[in-house]
């Protein structure tokens, strides 16, 4: 995973991926479990792909301390793109061989119809289904590792590899919708229930657009929320993650500390009333 900076803020900090030095060998590696981030453009170039490192981990440490988190490179997705009209994203990790969750688990974004709104959460679905689309998640991280040992100057920073729209390993050729590569959809070679990709408005110059993920652990009922992403016009990339049950319990019991202060505060003491 790249080298992170730590920025405060009120309730939450930000994590900025950095590229790494020059002087630093500059690699894409890909591992289980591990959150991929896919950008593509229609008529681009160039597909831009990053990895964030492993989703577990990325999702505990921000609940952990209640944390919002700033994923990706604005200044290399910028430059990799005319602009940011028209940008199609997505989110997606599998656990293809953990012991936990259970296997073929997904994590896997889906657009909200607008900032503040929760998409709607994808259903769950049987291992073998859901083993199919995690096949496709497992090509698109280890094609990222292939154009990186093919052609080194690709890879942008850690963790971050620019791929050539005529090689075989574009985001589009796993993420799109078309068996051999592209395809309007972002639905992993239709292998998958939906589209996986926010798309920002033709002419993006200001605002953010949202997504969120989704973990679907096999079986039946609706997949879990887990945490929301934010795309604004100059390139940042936010993660949020869901803050767990005790953690609203938390702010609960500090809010309704605040209000029993408020209201000794606000009622005069009967000594005080004159008769």
């Amino acid at each position: 995973m790249n080298r992170i900076h730590l920025n405060t803020a009120i309730g939450a900090f930000a994590v900025a991926l950095l590229a790494a030095p020059a002087a630093l060998a500059q690699s894409f590696a890909y591992s289980d479990q591990d959150l991929l981030i896919g950008f593509r453009q229609s008529g681009a170039p160039d597909t831009l792909l990053v990895n964030v490192g492993n989703i577990n981990t990325l999702i505990l440490a921000s609940q952990t301390a209640n944390h919002a988190v700033v994923i990706g490179d604005a200044a290399l997705l910028k430059s990799t793109f005319a602009n940011l009209g028209g940008l199609k994203f997505s989110a997606s990790a599998a656990n293809k061989f953990g012991a936990t969750p259970a296997i073929n688990t997904l994590w896997v974004s889906r657009a909200s119809s607008d900032t503040v709104t929760e998409a709607t959460p994808w259903n769950r679905q049987g291992a073998g289904t859901l083993g199919t689309t995690a096949n496709r998640i497992s090509s698109l991280g280890n094609g990222g590792v292939t154009v990186g040992s093919i052609t080194p100057s690709d890879v942008l920073a850690n963790g971050i590899v620019m791929i050539p729209s005529g090689n075989n390993n574009t985001v589009g050729r796993w993420v799109g919708s078309n068996p051999g590569g592209g395809g309007s959809l972002g639905n992993f070679n239709n292998t998958f229930q939906g589209n996986a990709e926010q798309t920002t408005p033709n002419t993006f110059t200001t605002g953010m657009v949202r997504e969120d993920l989704f973990q679907i652990i096999p079986g039946t009922g609706d997949s879990e929320w887990v945490a929301s992403l934010y795309l604004d016009s100059q390139g940042k990339l936010q993660f949020r993650a869901i803050p767990e049950p005790s953690t609203y319990a938390t702010i609960a019991g500090f809010a309704l500390a605040g209000f029993a202060l408020w209201r000794r505060r606000s009622v005069t003491p009967s000594s005080a009333i004159k008769a």
